[in-house]
């Protein structure tokens, strides 16, 4: 009702939601929208949201981007309301296993824009630290001293950071990781070689993707897909 992009995919298609009556039904006639929907609405449309706007803009809260990784960046918009609306929510990190009181550490990515709110609903501690290797030496430090016990977010070029300073600083990363519950990795699918580290680390490792621009998915403890 509200996101001019998919009430043209549907139109087009000639559904209706109310034609549909199961997931059986839904998997078999709904229009599948991807990434190359929304440039293209974007840019015939001249909409920076890529038509999924779904909110009054004087309502939005934080306006984001991806990184650009495919193409221009697309923009996403968050809204909060009330406590725990945030895109990634506080329920996901709850769900592994984090509680009020705990330290969290924290690699931030600016264009991400507020993801870091989710944890003050949470009344948790962050030692915060930009996504940029030249951080881990003091990271690991900081993990030694004040053993947070959940971390967002891992990327490769932070892994093969920590095998560098592995490597030259000769940092114990099995003592590093070892007071941390969960320690989250997104952006990319994670490569075999990185794996390989992170198992020799002993990192309790849970990976999150995005979901169409519009939030994100996390692995829960189950790892069950």
């Amino acid at each position: 009702a509200h996101s001019p992009l998919v009430r043209s995919v549907w139109d087009a298609a000639g559904i209706r939601p109310e034609m549909i009556s199961s997931v059986e039904e839904f998997c078999a006639r709904a229009p599948f929208i991807d990434k190359d929907a929304l440039r293209n609405y974007r840019d015939t449309h001249n909409d920076p949201f890529g038509g999924v706007l779904c909110c009054n803009i004087e309502d939005i809260t934080n306006i984001g981007s991806s990184s650009g990784t495919t193409g221009d960046p697309t923009l996403f918009a968050e809204c909060q309301g009330r406590v725990g609306e945030w895109t990634m929510n506080p329920r996901d990190y709850w769900g592994l296993g984090l509680r009020p009181g705990e330290v969290v550490a924290e690699f931030g990515i600016i264009t991400r824009g507020l993801v870091r709110f989710s944890f003050t609903d949470l009344n948790v501690t962050s030692l915060v630290f930009d996504h940029d290797p030249a951080e881990l030496e003091r990271f690991a430090a900081w993990s030694l001293e004040y053993r947070p016990t959940f971390l967002f977010h891992l990327s490769t070029p932070i892994i093969y950071g920590l095998e560098m300073l592995e490597k030259v600083k000769k940092v114990d990363l099995r003592e590093v990781f070892s007071s941390y519950k969960a320690c989250i990795f997104g952006g990319e699918l994670l490569g075999d070689r990185a794996m390989g580290l992170i198992e020799r680390w002993g990192v309790p490792l849970y990976q999150f993707s995005s979901l169409g621009d519009s939030g994100t998915i996390f692995e829960c403890s189950a790892k069950d897909g």
